[in-house]
């Protein structure tokens, strides 16, 4: 650890930049990646990127996980891929651009309520219908800034996901692009509900046929 802090204190001095990123791999021989992290954090507050997953083979212990989830929102972007215990629960903060966690059976509704950010991918989660019902009964009264939303749920039920919730239910003619992170996407169709400050959002309902993918799109006034 501090050959590597020596080094990157160097660089940084030579060339006049921040850390940009921080890396740590399911390969990294880190003993303590929170130390890594909390130096970082003591050196600039903000990053670009955090991604981190835990060691191959091993579980992440609890505490160093909440102890990483804590300090996630000294970074912009945020990718996390953690194998923890079935019991696994913790707060969560989030105010960045992007949040990707790939093994998300401890997110909680409370969480999702805790997180506003641009882009939000969560897959494994046991959040249920009725979860995200009442997500989209926060989101229609609130100013979030998501942009793209996509969540693995236990199941997809379209009456119970807009129960209490005006929509317009779109032909599968309807085709409307919109450019995610990874590229231009197609939607077909879908379930479009409005916020209480005019702002449209299109729940794509072909997911619900292919898996069980809860995706969100909320469209710019232009592109609506």
């Amino acid at each position: 650890m501090e050959g590597v802090r020596l080094i990157t204190e160097y660089l940084c001095w030579f060339f006049q930049i921040n850390i940009s990123n921080v890396v740590i791999t399911k390969y990294s021989n880190l003993v303590d990646p929170v130390a890594v992290i909390d130096w970082v954090i003591r050196r600039q507050n903000k990053l670009e990127c955090l991604m981190i997953e835990s060691k191959k083979a091993e579980r992440t212990s609890d505490k160093t996980a909440r102890d990483i989830l804590s300090k996630i929102n000294h970074s912009a972007n945020v990718l996390i891929n953690f194998d923890l215990s079935p019991n696994f629960k913790t707060s969560l903060k989030f105010e960045g651009k992007l949040l990707k966690i790939r093994n998300g059976h401890w997110f909680t509704l409370d969480n999702l309520f805790s997180v506003n950010c641009s882009i939000l991918n969560v897959k494994r989660t046991f959040l249920d219908v009725g979860d995200m019902n009442e997500f989209l009964k926060h989101w229609i009264a609130s100013d979030l800034k998501f942009k793209e939303i996509n969540i693995k749920m236990t199941e997809v039920i379209s009456d119970a996901l807009f129960s209490e919730i005006e929509f317009v239910k779109q032909p599968k003619d309807v085709e409307r692009v919109y450019k995610s992170y990874d590229g231009l996407t197609t939607i077909y169709g879908g379930y479009d509900i409005q916020r209480n400050d005019g702002l449209w959002a299109t729940i794509d309902s072909n997911r619900f046929e292919e898996s069980i993918d809860f995706r969100m799109i909320i469209w710019d006034e232009q592109e609506q």
